[in-house]
């Protein structure tokens, strides 16, 4: 068990903080609070129940008989504004103490504008533009008289089957706080008496989204760590907020129906949170405690809900019918009634409706007006999620004629989605008529294929083929209907619905290009009618705007930056299922699929693990996913200390870099993960903590700055209390949750903690004097002491030796600890910091690197087995084949893709074909070249050479053998782990080929009559690296100079002992064919940069990095140190993982260009 370091009430506060802040609490206002107690002393039984009873619109006559005698309180669902003031006056100038009603409506995501339903915003990750439909929502409405909003809903969903989860802001806590936050700023702004604010309503309170199987209205059970720590913290961040209302949830929680629930109504929103506005029922829902089971009538439930502190019964009779028999019989208390009361008073002089309860009948109407409808376009193009694009996107000039298909092109009323009822849907405008507007008529090609989502009939589905066969590409807009999302529209199975996947198969029949838009109110299991579409856009119903939102970016007049709120699941059967799940005992390393099991296979062969045999172990698409036109590259994060104490004031800073290394400008979301690695409860895997999104330029990079606090960390004990424990954390920034690489640090229970600035990861040159410096903080009220400690190692792990000192540290204060008596060899070394018994840091740092020897070790057939390869090469005819694409190509540069035979694979195969992007410019002359090689598959690429930072330089980005162009679509990758492949057999390995790809890349740049052969040059990183100077060493002198940047495929026995990856791979395969060492690293030796260095007499200027923990540096300057070349040169990026700094790719520009011969 571990200690607990510190207990906690709450961590709000510093998520506030982290944020921003919320809308201002709206604080005690003591003469506020004596007219209402003047109020109160004047009101009889009666008239104070009045006040608890909310009512449906009905009938006038009906209801102003009511609300004349003081019986009503609150009115739902009217939008006349004549009919508000009519009723209001009967309050205000018949009632006998002249109490304003106050109207109320469900403004869920817009009133007449309609904005993307919640889930859709959520998708945007942009609280500030959720704040602005908020805005737009409540100018509209309370024009209409509506001054009380049942929204923002806050309830975490982690089950799609739930047909509320439209209404969420998805499966995570931290979401849903930000977003309900700028709901409430947005409805409410800063002066809830300002006539066109409304009132926000958190709900539902509580666990609704954790309805049993997703079935609406079913129950829940909900242990304390969950509740506080998933389901509670954004109706406490509502709280803090200022939320004027909160509304009770349907469910019950652990047997305790929520409207009946005294600890949560009262325990913990009032006496907790501080919270006094006005708690409402949901619909019926106190009379529904009598179904629930725990109340025999109305009369017992009113009894329930009075004392656990429910303000207003909407639309129950149980107050209006029992309440004051209850209070007359003793059975509650009449200064129960009065708090009450009080409440609704107070949320009536807060909105202004005693001193200004009309509404302006002779206002110009505010719907619809074109700074709404922008809003909601924006809302709708950024909460758009590009979840595939195999280049078909954004649609180019060669798309002349577009065929549009499916049921929901031109559906406006189901493109709204759920909870739109004041909607006009001749005001939507579709995806069908945005198309039109930005094609033409005569150049869209109309058929609809089925009638509506679930329609069943084929009839439709050949005049969308034929549509197909007209025209360049095919846009099908499938999905939901508004009806099929929503409340009590919870489903089963969440495949698409009716004829639409043969209507989807039909078309991927016709060979045509086809992007699919997904328009639907939860994420649909889709995984089939992903795999047969060349681009895919999901759109959780986008509204009123959805069309010209979706036109915008089809066209690239808009660039995708939307973002998964919630998992997408491959089948239905893995819900729930979210990315904040426990590792559980026996996490899935691997997987068998139900159809690869042999026949009477034994019980354990699939591996006990936990995952599904027909599923896998990961979703479709993980939170947080999507994809952009450009390109993204964050940075591992960097954290200003190692470690914080758990008693510190201050946060733990962690910034990155994210690099927009694309041609186009976009936004990217920059996301906060951390992992508790070990604690007293079994924490998740990954959890949320904070996210940025900014706009970049192409080529721009900008810091992200995160502050995280200690109590950030804290999670609930099984007894509800908050526990803060000291040990190791993971830290992420990441573009989702499945991606990134991630730092470590330690919370900590002393007072003094360390740091080591950046300024001591470094490499000495000779004659300098290897030194450590750690910097001791006591960010406590505290004097303290500490020892601190360092130990070397070899890269290899062969130990150096330990220091130790130590030093005391006033509050408050920082002092440094030098370790400046170090003796180092030529090579490389990882350094250990701790204080005390915790560890501040590991690192790297180096010494005289150009001294390391690692002599090469060539096979005595070295040279001729790779004459043989090239000669090969020689007698394999190249076919190039080029195809002008217009899309890439602009008004100075043409984009070919090029096709071109290498070797074979196996002896008698046939020649390989391999692709790659060419870019030249199209002024005449001869152009200095670059080759450009991409790491493993090129991460998101291709890439082709946009020309921006030289113009006129042509490019070639080649694709070797089953990677980037090569394993997309229908070119899959038939060599699966290229490392592996043919393991053991040089002369059928996967590198000898991918060499010679090299080398025809080398054939292919030189042959072309616009490149001047005397600059043609070449760069690469990691396996990129490796072709570089693969592509200078068999290259027969044609390439002048070259830019290897963490460089794989190098000094492999070294790099085996230093790391873990791809010796793992290595040992495997080592294994499998029986190999002994000698055997196997003699093999490798044919590959091994090391042994191809020596021929390397071209200029080089090489970039390592210190903290690579891929190709480490120590491998890299075994290769560098044969180049057999007196113009070399590297750089050393200090404090960089398996990456480069933003500034090498000007560096090696610059470094080319001082090669130039001279004219």
């Amino acid at each position: 068990m571990k200690k607990i370091v510190r207990k906690f009430v709450t961590v709000i506060a510093a998520a506030l903080v982290s944020f921003g802040g919320g809308a201002a609490a709206i604080g005690y206002d003591a003469s506020m609070e004596a007219r209402i107690d003047s109020l109160l002393s004047r009101m009889t039984l009666p008239e104070k129940i009045g006040q608890l009873n909310q009512y449906n619109t009905a009938s006038f006559d009906t209801l102003s008989v009511s609300v004349a005698r003081g019986r009503v309180g609150s009115i739902l669902n009217e939008v006349n504004p004549k009919v508000v003031n009519a009723l209001q006056r009967k309050a205000v100038e018949e009632s006998r103490l002249g109490i304003p009603l106050v109207f109320a409506r469900d403004v869920i995501h817009g009133f007449n504008t309609i904005f993307p339903i919640p889930l859709g915003q959520a998708a945007t990750w942009n609280p500030e533009l959720v704040e602005e439909g908020a805005r737009v929502a409540a100018v509209e409405a309370s024009a209409c008289g509506i001054r009380w909003t049942f929204s923002p809903m806050l309830d975490v969903s982690r089950d799609a089957r739930w047909g509320r989860i439209a209404e969420s802001a998805g499966e995570d806590p931290l979401l849903n706080e930000r977003m309900g936050i700028a709901m409430i700023r947005g409805y409410q702004t800063d002066n809830l008496a300002d006539p066109t604010s409304m009132a926000a309503c958190a709900k539902h309170f509580a666990g609704y989204g954790y309805a049993e199987s997703g079935k609406d209205y079913n129950t829940t059970w909900l242990p304390l760590p969950l509740l506080n720590d998933v389901v509670l913290p954004p109706f406490e961040a509502a709280a803090k907020a200022g939320a004027a209302t909160f509304m009770t949830s349907f469910n019950d929680i652990n047997g305790v129906p929520s409207s009946g629930n005294r600890w949560l109504m009262r325990d913990v929103l009032r006496d907790r949170w501080g919270f006094d506005g006005v708690l409402v029922s949901d619909w019926n829902a106190i009379s529904e405690m009598v179904n629930h089971g725990v109340a025999a009538d109305k009369r017992g439930a009113a009894l329930l809900a009075a004392n656990a502190g429910v303000d207003v019964d909407m639309e129950g009779h149980a107050y209006r019918h029992s309440l004051e028999a209850l209070v007359k019989e003793g059975k509650v208390d009449e200064k129960v009634i009065d708090g009450l009361v009080r409440n609704v008073l107070r949320l009536k002089m807060r909105l202004g409706l005693f001193e200004n309860p009309y509404v302006d009948e002779s206002q110009p109407s505010k719907a619809y007006l074109p700074a709404h409808l922008d809003a909601a376009r924006r809302a709708a193009e950024e909460g758009t999620i590009l979840l595939k694009n195999n280049g078909m996107l954004p649609l180019g000039k060669s798309v002349r004629k577009l065929a549009v298909v499916g049921p929901m092109a031109d559906a406006p009323h189901d493109q709204c989605g759920t909870w739109a009822p004041d909607i006009d849907k001749s005001r939507s405008v579709t995806p069908l008529a945005a198309l039109r507007s930005a094609y033409g008529d005569k150049n869209i090609l109309y058929a609809p294929g089925l009638k509506y989502t679930r329609d069943r009939s084929t009839d439709g589905i050949a005049a969308a083929v034929e549509a197909a066969g007209k025209a360049d590409a095919v846009v099908c807009f499938v999905g939901e209907e508004a009806v099929m999302s929503g409340e009590a529209h919870s489903m089963a199975d969440l495949d698409l619905k009716g004829a639409q996947t043969a209507l989807i198969e039909a078309l991927k029949a016709t060979g045509k290009p086809l992007t699919i838009v997904f328009m639907a109110g939860r994420p649909l299991t889709v995984g089939c009618e992903v795999d047969m579409a060349d681009a895919v856009l999901y759109s959780f119903h986008g509204g009123t705007m959805a069309g010209p939102a979706l036109a915008n970016i089809l066209t690239g007049k808009a660039n995708p930056s939307g973002k998964l709120p919630a998992t997408m699941a491959r089948m239905t059967g893995q819900y729930p299922m979210y990315y904040a799940h426990k590792n559980t005992g026996r996490p899935p390393e691997w997987t068998v699929d139900l159809d690869a099991i042999p026949v009477e296979a034994p019980q354990t062969s699939t591996g006990c693990t936990s995952y599904f045999l027909d599923a896998g172990k990961d979703p479709l698409f993980p939170f947080g996913y999507g994809l952009s036109y450009t390109t993204f590259k964050i940075s591992e994060p960097r954290l200003s200390s190692s470690a914080i104490s758990a008693s510190s004031s201050k946060p733990l800073t962690i910034e990155c870099t994210v690099t927009n290394t694309g041609d186009r400008e976009g936004a990217e979301v920059v996301q906060l993960y951390v992992r508790d690695m070990v604690a007293s409860l079994a924490r998740p895997v990954k959890e949320l903590k904070d996210f940025r999104k900014v706009t970049l330029k192409p080529g721009e990079s900008r810091t992200v700055t995160f502050s995280l606090y200690p109590s950030q960390l804290s999670f609930s004990g099984l007894d509800g209390e908050r526990l803060l424990e000291p040990g190791e954390f993971q830290v992420w920034t990441a573009s989702d949750c499945a991606s990134g690489k991630p730092a470590t640090f330690s919370i900590v229970e002393d007072k003094i903690v360390g740091q080591v600035p950046t300024e001591w990861y470094r490499c000495w040159e000779p004659g300098e004097k290897p030194a450590v410096g750690v910097v001791l903080r006591n960010d406590t009220p505290e004097s303290g002491e500490a020892s601190v400690s360092l130990k070397l190692m070899k890269d290899d792990w062969a130990y150096v030796g330990e220091w130790s000192k130590t030093a005391a540290v006033n509050p408050g204060d920082s002092v440094s600890v030098m370790f400046d008596a170090l003796t180092l060899e030529p090579g490389f070394y990882r350094a250990e910091v701790r204080v005390g018994d915790y560890l501040v840091k590991r690192f790297n740092i180096g010494y005289d690197p150009t001294s390391i020897v690692s002599p090469a070790d060539r096979q005595p057939d070295f040279e001729s087995f790779w004459r043989g390869a090239l000669d090969q090469l020689a007698a394999t005819a190249p076919e190039y084949r080029l195809t002008l694409d217009k899309e890439k190509s602009g008004k100075d540069r043409n984009v070919y893709l090029v096709e071109m035979k290498s070797v074979p694979d196996s002896v008698g195969g046939e020649p390989v074909t391999i692709r790659g992007y060419y870019s030249e410019p199209k002024g005449k002359g001869k152009h200095p070249a670059l080759l450009c090689f991409e790491g493993y598959d090129g991460g998101q690429g291709p890439y082709w050479g946009s020309g921006d930072m030289n113009p006129d330089w042509a490019e070639f980005h080649l694709s070797s053998r089953g990677q980037m162009l090569n394993n997309r679509g229908e070119n899959k990758n038939p060599y699966r782990d290229w490392f592996a492949y043919n393991f053991g057999d040089k002369d059928h390995y996967y590198y000898r080929g991918a060499f010679m790809d090299v080398v025809r890349a080398v054939d292919f740049i030189t042959s072309r009559e616009n490149v001047d052969t005397a600059r043609v040059y070449a760069t690469g990183q990691s396996q990129g690296g490796a072709f570089t100077v693969a592509s200078a060493a068999l290259g027969g002198g044609r390439v002048k100079g070259i830019a290897p940047a963490v460089t794989f495929l190098g000094d492999f026995p070294d790099q085996f002992r230093i790391e873990y990856w791809p010796g793992v791979v290595a040992k495997r395969c080592q294994k499998e064919k029986a190999l002994t060492d000698k055997e196997m690293y003699e093999f490798l030796s044919y590959f091994d940069t090391k042994n191809l260095a020596p021929w390397v007499t071209c200029p080089v200027f090489a970039s390592f990095s210190l903290q690579d923990p891929t190709c480490p540096p120590h491998t890299n300057f075994a290769s560098y140190n044969l180049f057999n070349t007196d113009n070399k040169r590297y750089v050393i990026n200090p404090t960089n993982g398996h990456w480069v700094a933003p500034s090498w790719y000007g560096a090696y520009y610059d470094f080319f260009y001082s090669l130039f011969p001279a004219k």
